[in-house]
């Protein structure tokens, strides 16, 4: 996977195989917003795939107080981020590894999980399948949501 830099309409833009992955700042629209729940009462987030941090800027902005673990399978694209679009500052615990190997191998219980594991235009059908679905149910606290960004 090609990794990169561009700058669309004054946004800095995290791209992958020539799509936009991730921004910076975070957009007040696009499909983001509608990663981020509502009226969310719950401290503990999972973040599948984590990008330039998008998500994460947006659920913090909305919901301060929330403790995020971050998982992202690609350093290059972690190390993209931390130099160019100050991925650091954003409170968030970041593990690089595989998302479904974190889900199942982690005892962590969590109020919300967002899953938004794109490589480029690539999705992970894997996300679809029932294994997936079990193993977050098996992760969510009670009342916990799960949020999936696919095709």
């Amino acid at each position: 996977m090609k990794i990169g830099k561009a700058k669309i309409d004054n946004v800095n833009v995290l791209i992958a195989d020539g799509i936009p992955q991730s921004a910076y700042p975070a957009p007040t629209g696009g499909y983001w917003n509608h990663m981020i729940p509502e009226d969310f009462k719950g401290k503990d987030v999972l973040l599948l795939g984590v990008g330039a941090g998008t998500i994460a800027r947006l659920l913090l902005e909305k919901y301060p107080n929330v403790k995020i673990i971050g998982v992202d399978n690609n350093q290059e694209l972690i190390t993209i981020a931390l130099d160019n679009f100050k991925l650091g500052e954003i409170k968030m615990k970041i593990e690089i590894a595989d998302g479904f190997l974190y889900l199942k191998g982690t005892n962590k219980k969590f109020d919300l999980i967002i899953c938004d594991m794109w490589d480029g235009f690539l999705f992970p059908i894997k996300v679809l399948m029932s294994e997936f679905i079990e193993d977050c149910k098996k992760r969510l606290n009670e009342g916990g949501q799960v949020y999936i960004n696919c095709p």
